[in-house]
């Protein structure tokens, strides 16, 4: 039976707090702008003393994100060296004597495995013993995948060289299902592409299906929320004549340009039949922008990279770590939720929280660190690349959307704790809150209250702001030179390029501060300054080329193994 949120977006959607909780994050963030301005005039030594706050704050958190992001990088190397199929034959024969290979114990490391620090005889056995007392137990063998490709108007070579990807796993592909999910309105672009992959590489999988969701259905929104719902309730018709039990089936919801790592089903597979309450979890590997990252102008490959290093640095970081983008999930948890809110943009992060509040505050996210890779932005010039990266990040920045779904909801659940119900909104605000201010503030607040207020202007700590914010700039930059580091680690090569590419490789992170504002402040603060004013967001499909037949994704995943 499909359990209901306490307060579906349907009724609260006409809740008298809807439109006040949609106002607050834009509220915030203008009235910050407004305080530095207007503080600066009338309580100058207050306001810098704030604004030196905020930068200890924001310094604060670059260190956080540094450390992880150089931690989670050390797991994907490990989860690299790892024999995936190896661990899931170890899973096959509950109760009998378990005899671990000497290179699993030499090369996985504990935590990769997310099975402590004890020996991996150990922690497998008693991980074992425990799902088989709760009746949880469940074998790889008996577990089927389904990968879906919510797909509009994209080229036969680019859903070739993805499910290529698939056919290259270390993995048996005959427990792999592949669906197309296409449009109406490209009904004939994406049948004939669905149709000549099937035909070359369909004998490969168990089964090869594809669905066409019609247009202008009530109560849709365009978008690719809609379209994985009507596939789904296609692929719970072929379950259930296939007699395929939903916590058998592990669906993973990849965009059509995600290439996936040859480790990618084998590690999924074995940390899901592992994970107490399965169906309650959600797996989330972390996307790399590198398929055609060569290709793309400066400012978009940083922007590529900087979202790549986010998603390693909140991996590690179960309250911050979101449904985004590709992932997968259990078809039960599909089910329970009652599919993707097809009036969403934003279908990962809902999805998220409605499992979220479906569950009790039990959902959470396992990490998958084998890396999927996917498409930076890139159109037909420089300027229309820049425009579709803003709005791509003005799409994702929409995720503030949430908020009056998040609160209406959390206190409406009786079985949430107290503090997580505080705890939740508020760092939910703070999150949005400093990515549409961070780059403002830090770049111009240390100089403002001089400019505004002469008398100010004369004091020692006038003089000593700038100083200070210049410092802690200094300071924070360190964090640019781990991800220089990271960069150089994990971009994959290529020889054919000339040197004053592999140059700006350096060169771009000079250009951090003016990337940071216009492609990153600024489309989160249009989308809060839109929810703010009530002008809603449409969904708009990136668009994304390539100039080049040859991706380097694989490129990454072999020369780390």
């Amino acid at each position: 039976m499909t359990k209901k949120i306490l307060c579906s977006e349907k009724l609260i959607r006409e809740h008298h707090l809807w439109r006040v909780l949609e106002i607050i994050p834009g509220a915030l963030t203008w009235s910050a702008f407004i305080l530095v301005i207007a503080g600066s005039l009338y309580f100058p030594v207050l306001t810098a003393n704030l604004i030196i706050t905020y930068t200890l704050v924001w310094v604060f958190r670059t260190f956080i994100f540094s450390y992880n992001l150089v931690k989670s990088f050390h797991y994907s190397k490990k989860a690299a060296l790892v024999n995936w199929d190896q661990l899931n034959n170890l899973l096959e024969h509950p109760g009998q004597s378990l005899k671990i290979p000497p290179e699993l114990e030499d090369t996985s490391n504990r935590r990769v495995l997310g099975l402590g620090n004890i020996s991996l005889q150990t922690a497998l056995s008693e991980r074992m013993e425990t799902l088989t007392a709760n009746d949880e137990y469940l074998r790889p063998s008996e577990v089927v995948h389904c990968i879906t490709i919510p797909t509009y108007k994209e080229s036969y070579e680019v859903l070739r060289t993805s499910v290529e990807s698939y056919v290259k796993s270390n993995f048996d592909l005959k427990k792999v299902i592949i669906m197309i999910a296409f449009e109406e309105s490209d009904w004939a672009n994406a049948l004939d592409s669905s149709q000549r992959l099937k035909k070359e590489f369909g004998h490969h999988f168990r089964d090869w299906l594809h669905t066409c969701h019609p247009k202008n259905l009530p109560g849709e929104i365009r978008g690719r929320a809609a379209n994985a719902t009507w596939s789904a309730k296609a692929l719970k018709r072929y379950l259930e004549r296939e007699n395929i039990a939903y916590n058998r089936l592990l669906l993973s919801s990849f965009d059509a340009d995600t290439v996936i790592s040859a480790n990618y089903l084998g590690e999924l597979t074995f940390r899901y039949c592992i994970t107490p309450n399965r169906t309650e979890v959600g797996f989330q590997p972390v996307p790399f922008y590198h398929n055609n990252i060569w290709d793309v102008p400066l400012f978009n490959r940083l922007v590529a990279l900087s979202c790549s290093f986010w998603q390693l640095s909140v991996s590690l970081r179960k309250d911050e770590n979101k449904s985004f983008s590709s992932r997968a999930m259990n078809f039960q948890s599909v089910m329970d939720f009652g599919y993707w809110d097809s009036r969403v943009v934003q279908d990962d992060s809902r999805q998220y929280w409605t499992a979220f509040f479906v569950y009790r505050g039990r959902h959470y996210l396992e990490n998958i660190y084998s890396p999927v890779y996917m498409d930076a932005v890139l159109g037909d010039s420089y300027l229309t690349t820049i425009k579709n990266q803003y709005l791509q990040l003005r799409r994702w920045a929409w995720g503030v959307s949430d908020f009056p779904f998040i609160v209406l909801n959390i206190f409406n659940s009786d079985h949430i704790p107290l503090k997580r119900k505080i705890y939740e909104p508020l760092h939910f605000l703070e999150s949005v809150f400093f990515w549409a201010t961070g780059p403002v503030i830090l770049l111009f607040a240390g100089i403002t209250p001089s400019l505004v207020n002469q008398n100010f202007s004369d004091s020692i700590l006038s003089h000593n702001l700038p100083q200070f914010m210049s410092g802690m700039l200094n300071i924070a930059a360190l964090g640019i030179a781990v991800c220089f580091f990271v960069t150089l680690q994990i971009l994959p090569l290529n020889s054919q390029k000339k040197l004053s590419k592999k140059i700006s490789l350096i060169v771009q992170w000079l250009f951090v501060p003016v990337v940071s504002i216009l492609l990153s402040a600024l489309p989160a603060i249009d989308a809060q300054s839109r929810l703010l004013l009530n002008k809603r967001l449409d969904f708009r499909v990136t668009e994304k080329k390539r100039t080049e037949t040859r991706l380097f994704s694989r490129t990454v995943s072999t020369a780390r193994q």
